[in-house]
């Protein structure tokens, strides 16, 4: 789901890795963990906060926490600038892993089709 990119033609760097060793560290975290809303709160928490790449860490840690949740049956369901203030506000240190969690826990509905 992750993959290393190279410069664009136009000088862009969004989605260059900038430490695979953090982001390593993050994925084996999250690897061990059974809850997906753990999973979901800890990649969120540790990527944006610790920046494995070079740009983009908020949206790539709410990608993959969003697609790790998907995977479990659930989907977020917020506004763009309610998303926009959780970004932020992980990314600024502001919220625990355990508050991020809860966030996702009080923003997701069961998908649609979903039987697991």
């Amino acid at each position: 789901m992750i993959e290393e990119t190279s410069y664009d033609t136009e000088g862009s760097l969004a989605g260059c890795l900038r430490d695979e060793a953090t982001l390593q560290f993050i994925i084996n975290e999250v690897n061990e963990m059974q809850d997906p809303f753990e999973k979901a709160a800890c990649f969120m928490y540790k990527t944006a906060t610790r920046h494995p790449f070079v740009q983009g860490n908020k949206r790539i840690a709410f990608a993959i926490a969003h697609s790790l949740l998907m995977i479990a049956g659930w989907v977020v369901i917020v506004d763009g600038d309610t998303l926009y203030n959780f970004g932020l506000a992980v990314a600024r240190d502001e919220m625990t892993q355990g508050e991020i969690k809860a966030w996702f826990l009080n923003n997701v509905k069961k998908r649609e089709g979903y039987y697991h």
